[in-house]
């Protein structure tokens, strides 16, 4: 599962990213942080994000404002 925190610089969005991830801390489940990418980033990586969609076994949280 593919967790996108996206907003408008100054909007709260890394709030919400610093929300989930303690959500997911809490709960003790199997989570990996990818950080903040910008929309550069995200087209080069897109098939790595697409396969982490569908990927039940972990949960992948990243931040943006680009995209």
């Amino acid at each position: 599962m593919l967790i996108n925190c996206n907003g408008m610089i100054r909007s709260g969005s890394t709030l919400q990213y610093n929300i989930i991830r303690s959500i997911l801390d809490y709960s003790g489940m199997d989570y990996e942080l990818l950080g903040y990418l910008n929309s550069e980033t995200i087209e080069l990586e897109k098939k790595s994000l697409i396969t982490y969609i569908h990927d039940d076994s972990k949960i992948y949280l990243l931040k943006t404002h680009d995209y």
